[in-house]
């Protein structure tokens, strides 16, 4: 699959995350290193969703990388987020980008409203990069 079928700036998987373009593209082998990441049925049914806010109106500041799964089994969804995560700390370590994963609540991701998320994309992980990267 494409990055652009992967990678995203909203929830909704509406708009592709340009990974050529700052701060992401920083990040560049780390996608691709989740795009040619195995898959626990032959489909790649994680989606990574970057988040950002702006910091002197023009520039962003990246502020976390949510992951999804696209599709509803409980068994296979996991094992694909497993392998992905796997592959993005592998990645971001070789570019010496820092970072952590956490599991987010809805109302540390933004939604004031915990009953309005929807069943997919289904949230599962964030990975926020270490204080003072962008």
């Amino acid at each position: 699959m494409p990055l652009s079928g992967l990678f995203f700036t909203d929830s909704n998987f509406n708009r592709a995350l340009d990974t050529e373009r700052d701060p992401f593209k920083r990040f560049g082998r780390t996608f691709e290193v989740c795009q040619w990441s195995p898959s626990s049925f032959n489909a790649q049914t994680t989606r990574c969703v970057a988040v950002t806010e702006k910091k002197d109106g023009y520039s962003r500041r990246l502020v976390r990388f949510d992951f999804y799964a696209a599709t509803a089994s409980r068994y296979y969804a996991a094992v694909a987020l497993g392998i992905w995560c796997a592959n993005w700390e592998l990645g971001c370590g070789a570019l010496n980008i820092h970072g952590r994963f956490r599991m987010l609540s809805p109302e540390e991701r933004g939604l004031y409203d915990p009953d309005s998320v929807p069943t997919l994309p289904r949230y599962d992980v964030s990975w926020v990069p270490d204080g003072g990267l962008y």
